[in-house]
């Protein structure tokens, strides 16, 4: 039998060993985040591989200008089917070409027109607040300030047993 100091040190060694094991595991068992990136200029034409995706059909519900110069804040609605990589991400394009001019472009993106016109959001008080966020579902950030441009989603996944969401941030560049 092990001295008692000796068994101490080894259930000690034993807990720190099995909690550095368990940790990493439950960290990345819950991670729910997917990162990628795409070069505007080399996407492929639509229907083509690998970018099938065509640019989805959408509408600028509500467009304000932000209290920065130059600084510009958007409210997009598309179509539920539209909620993918290959759709967003020539969104994302599309709008860093058309706001050529805007120092900084954020746009969120709804599956329901209603919403992109009307949800403020981080007000919560707002009436029919959890109605609207409900299809919110897309975040586009241009900062040409920063050098920095990407979309990011989310979109519905079921894990074991229980509806949950994916989150996928796409970063984006453009070739000269």
């Amino acid at each position: 039998m092990l001295p008692l100091i000796t068994r101490r040190r080894a259930l000690f060694c034993f807990a720190v060993l099995s909690f550095v094991a368990v940790v990493p595991t439950i960290c990345f068992a819950n991670a729910q985040a997917i990162e990628q990136h795409a070069d505007c200029t080399t996407l492929s034409p639509p229907g083509k591989y690998p970018d099938y995706e065509p640019l989805p059909k959408y509408h600028i519900e509500r467009r304000e200008p932000e209290p920065t110069p130059g600084s510009l804040l958007l409210g997009i609605s598309v179509s539920p089917d539209a909620i993918n990589g290959g759709s967003l991400t020539r969104l994302a394009c599309k709008l860093g070409s058309d706001f050529a001019a805007q120092k900084r472009v954020e746009a969120y993106i709804f599956d329901d027109e209603k919403a992109a016109r009307n949800l403020a959001i981080y007000y919560t008080e707002q009436r029919g607040y959890g109605v609207y966020l409900w299809h919110f579902k897309g975040h586009y950030v241009l900062d040409r300030y920063e050098n920095v441009e990407f979309v990011e989603f989310v979109f519905p996944t079921v894990k074991d047993g229980l509806l949950g969401v994916r989150r996928v941030k796409i970063w984006l560049s453009r070739s000269p």
